[in-house]
């Protein structure tokens, strides 16, 4: 179930970095860098929760 979330947000951050990549093209500046910002805190909350993952299931095996 934790993999599941872990995924999808980085499969959200990784659509957030295409959105952030449209708005630089037509030239507003500001959307892209906002979901740059986004795109990078989605990311990194995925990284912290697979590692969640990783620690609970390390934990599980003692």
């Amino acid at each position: 179930m934790i993999w599941t979330m872990a995924f999808t947000l980085m499969i959200a951050g990784l659509w957030f970095f295409y959105l952030s990549s449209e708005f630089l093209r037509d030239s507003a500046y500001l959307g892209g860098i906002l979901h740059v910002f986004v795109g990078l805190a989605t990311t990194r909350s995925s990284v912290e929760l697979a590692r969640l993952a990783v620690a609970l299931k390390m934990e599980g095996q003692r």
